[in-house]
């Protein structure tokens, strides 16, 4: 029985400046499968440009069945292309070090959601987030918390694009009390019960139980009050999403 392929959804558009051509044939040619991913999960094209005055363009166009394969497949991409223009640019004669790591932008988007993410190997600051269509929403508390800027623009995105989210808003636990966080509030597509408190945070940031005592007394009375979310995010941007009672839970077995 045949069975239907999942539709690679997820989109995203690299250009890579090239210190010369023979670099950018050289990653186009070496980079062609996406480590710990299956074939038929990201597909990816790419496309040499030369312009007028001598420079030379990589682009790479991503196409993946999960946003989680999409990040998998950017990072490995941009690691290994930073690998190889460092060993060509050491390798030329008289070479100067042109690049220390790779170059990377882009136009991201989902179900037809356009706008524009630029990643890097760490996302401790989302580059140059301001050109993506849900920065406005989360720019002012990104300049408030630096320290969880790329964990709550990454959950926003996250949240609103690939999972789905409704009602979505980004709010500031200063005006319910201490401590100060930046925090989402929404209701997953699957929920039948209050909106839901998401707390985005660096992996490296440090948190204690206090923390998290006075984040549930001053927690919006429009949302659950029995739990909040961890959203996690790793420095190669993956988030992951830990549940936090309150009180006595019942074990899960």
């Amino acid at each position: 029985m045949a069975t239907a392929s999942v539709p690679l959804r997820h989109h995203v558009s690299v250009q890579l400046p090239c210190p010369t051509r023979d670099v950018a044939s050289t990653i186009q040619r070496v980079i062609e499968v996406d480590k710990e991913l299956r074939p038929h999960d990201v597909q990816k094209k790419m496309d040499i440009e030369e312009g007028e005055n001598g420079t030379v363009t990589l682009h790479v166009r991503m196409h993946a069945t999960t946003l989680r394969h999409l990040r998998l497949s950017l990072n490995s991409f941009l690691d290994d292309a930073a690998l190889i223009v460092r060993t060509m640019d050491t390798l030329r004669t008289g070479g100067t070090d042109l690049h220390t790591g790779a170059v990377e932008q882009g136009s991201m988007w989902d179900g037809g959601v356009v706008g524009h993410a630029f990643f890097s190997t760490s996302m401790a600051e989302p580059l140059h987030a301001e050109r993506h269509a849900a920065y406005a929403a989360v720019e002012p508390l990104c300049a408030k918390y630096p320290a969880q800027a790329g964990a709550l623009f990454q959950t926003y995105v996250d949240l609103k694009y690939a999972a789905r989210w409704r009602a979505l808003d980004v709010r500031d636990t200063a005006s319910l009390g201490k401590p100060g966080w930046a925090i989402l509030v929404g209701e997953a597509p699957d929920a039948s019960d209050h909106r839901q408190v998401v707390v985005p945070l660096q992996l490296e940031q440090t948190v204690d139980t206090h923390m998290f005592t006075e984040l549930f007394a001053h927690l919006p009375p429009d949302a659950a009050t029995t739990h909040v979310l961890l959203a996690m995010m790793s420095n190669d941007a993956t988030v992951v999403y830990y549940k936090l009672s309150q009180g006595l839970v019942k074990p899960v077995n």
